[in-house]
């Protein structure tokens, strides 16, 4: 009797378990699904938003009251296009799903403006957006197109985003996009552009043509683009710049052609470049460059010519760059600069030779910079230093000679410079500073000067600098140190692995090795 009593209430306990997860499964089907509902927002702007939902359709209950205008069904599963869409639909971003095709009519009314098919599958493409007139925007990178077929003929693009494809050539319809403004085509197959490839883009002004496998520019390949501003051709295969190539983009503002294989550049190379303010050569071949190389473009504000293999530099290579205010020669294989290399440079404020070759700088190589504010020449070779070699520069804030092999420092070398703030001379032979080098930086906070050979050090070198929050004597041969506390308490040391392994400051000592940190205070 109580074998039975027990199986019926075993029997009772598992049914109502069972029912129990059920419950709760069904609770859990129910919430998954109301968190794969789409949201809406917005007032004037009706926006149905489905994105991330890992959804494969729209259901019915996925809709707005109201007008809806913009819809977002990106990062899902989407193998086609959403049937019935609203016809007030102006805006889809259909990105990072499934799709192998461009949408199709009637899944689009002629209305939409702006799509987003970007990051998907779609591959070979016929005229799927010839109905589509009203379109201003269009991204389809991310996707295996090789051609631009697809571009309606009445195309009124403004923005054209087609990267990351297999493109290998840009004819077609959009010869016809004169409304365009921006047009991406990097990491494609393109290989080489003809002679008037972009014809007819009279109000193109962004042209992306970054990693676009690009071997070699001919003559009149920017033909037509009278209103270009920026050009992007860096990380190509281009050994070589045809004469004037750039010659019919006027306008032009920034051109990048970093990192090619370009190896030497004409004197005609940047011809009718008026409006040229930024200009990126860095990480070519370059072995020489023209005297008269940027005489074609004397608005330049920022050169980059660093990473190539330059062992000279004509002199009066940048004559008339007045309004110049970043030149990068680093890492390169200078071993001299010309006397007046930077003479009328007036607007200079970074100059950076660092990793060069150099053994010596001319005397007053920087004079006249009363705009400079930063200078590197850390890496070379540099065995001395012209007298006033940073003086009477009023705007110099950071000079860096780290690792060079200068045994000593002319007194003179920073006198009249009071925004001096950071100066590193790491990795020298210096084992002594001159008196009165540093007088007039009476605003020097960091002064590195780890990996010398200094035996003494005390609070004469650093006289009068009541700025001074950071110095490092790492790495050099110290065994006693005389300090002032009095004189500059706000110092904040570093002196590992020198004889002396940290410095006591006002009568405070934090030595790690009691028996070997001789010191003494005032």
């Amino acid at each position: 009797m109580h074998v039975v009593a027990a199986l019926v209430a075993w029997t009772v306990l598992s049914a109502a378990t069972v029912a129990a997860q059920g419950a709760e499964e069904a609770a859990g089907a129910a919430a998954a699904a109301a968190a794969r509902v789409c949201a809406c927002s917005g007032v004037l702007t009706r926006t149905l938003d489905c994105s991330g939902l890992r959804k494969t359709a729209l259901s019915p209950e996925d809709r707005c009251f109201g007008r809806t205008t913009h819809l977002d069904i990106s990062r899902n599963a989407f193998t086609a296009y959403p049937d019935n869409l609203p016809s007030s639909i102006v805006e889809v971003n259909a990105s990072r799903n499934l799709l192998s095709q461009l949408p199709r009519p009637p899944a689009l009314s002629a209305r939409v403006e702006a799509l987003d098919v970007s990051f998907n599958s779609v591959g070979a493409s016929g005229d799927e957006l010839r109905s589509l007139r009203a379109l201003r925007r269009l991204d389809v990178s991310g996707n295996r197109l090789r051609a631009l077929g697809f571009l309606p003929w009445a195309c009124a693009l403004r923005s054209l985003r087609a990267s990351a494809n297999a493109l290998r050539s840009v004819s077609g319809p959009l010869a016809t996009c004169r409304e365009l403004q921006r047009l991406e085509l990097a990491d494609n197959e393109l290989e080489s552009l003809p002679g008037g490839a972009f014809a007819g883009l009279s109000s193109l002004l962004v042209l992306d043509l970054t990693r676009a496998g690009l071997q070699r520019l001919e003559s009149g390949t920017f033909r037509g683009l009278a209103h270009l501003q920026e050009l992007l051709l860096s990380e190509n295969r281009l050994s070589a710049l045809p004469p004037a190539v750039f010659s019919e983009t006027p306008r032009l503002e920034t051109l990048s052609l970093a990192r090619n294989a370009i190896g030497a550049l004409p004197a005609a190379a940047l011809a009718n470049l008026a409006a040229l303010r930024r200009l990126d050569l860095s990480g070519n071949a370059l072995t020489s460059v023209a005297g008269d190389a940027f005489a074609g473009a004397r608005r330049l504000e920022w050169l980059s010519l660093e990473r190539n293999a330059l062992d000279a530099l004509p002199a009066g290579a940048f004559a008339g760059l007045a309004q110049l205010e970043g030149l990068r020669l680093a890492h390169n294989a200078l071993a001299e600069l010309p006397a007046g290399a930077f003479a009328g440079l007036a607007g200079l404020r970074e100059l950076s030779l660092a990793g060069n070759r150099l053994a010596r700088v001319p005397e007053g190589a920087l004079a006249g910079l009363r705009r400079l504010e930063g200078v590197a020449l850390e890496g070379n070779r540099l065995e001395e230093l012209p007298p006033r070699l940073f003086a009477a520069l009023p705007a110099l804030a950071a000079v860096s000679l780290a690792r060079n092999r200068l045994a000593r420092i002319p007194a003179d070398t920073f006198a009249d410079s009071p925004s001096l703030e950071n100066v590193d001379l790491s990795h020298n032979e210096l084992s002594s500073l001159p008196a009165g080098l540093f007088a007039s930086a009476s605003e020097l906070s960091s002064l590195d000067l780890s990996h010398n050979s200094f035996t003494a050090f005390g609070a004469r070198d650093l006289a009068g600098l009541s700025a001074v929050t950071s110095l490092d004597l790492a790495h050099n041969l110290l065994a006693e140190l005389p300090v002032y506390g009095a004189d500059w308490p706000q110092v904040q040391p570093t002196t590992s692995n020198a004889r002396l392994p940290t410095l006591p400051l006002t009568g405070r000592s934090y030595c790690s090795n009691p028996n070997n940190c001789n010191f003494t205070t005032a």
